[in-house]
């Protein structure tokens, strides 16, 4: 068991260190990121409606309510 944990080990190291694959790997998460982030803007939009509504430091149960019955509504 130590000898393959050691190869996997070996190839993994291998395989962080080619250039190509930083580059694949830096290009897919650009490309993750792209797509994910009209969903985290829209998020942010939306808490920051909620806190306007209900700041969370003087009503916080009744931000956390009004959050779960956005959050529920959109499933």
């Amino acid at each position: 068991m130590p000898l393959l944990r050691h190869l996997l080990w070996t190839a993994v190291r291998r395989l962080a260190a080619d250039p190509r694959l930083q580059r694949k790997a830096a290009e897919a998460a650009t490309e993750a990121y792209d797509k994910a982030r009209p969903k985290i803007d829209a998020a942010a939009r939306e808490i920051r409606d909620i806190m306007r509504e209900t700041p969370p430091l003087k009503d916080p149960k009744g931000f956390a309510r009004k959050l779960k019955e956005r959050l529920d509504g959109e499933s």
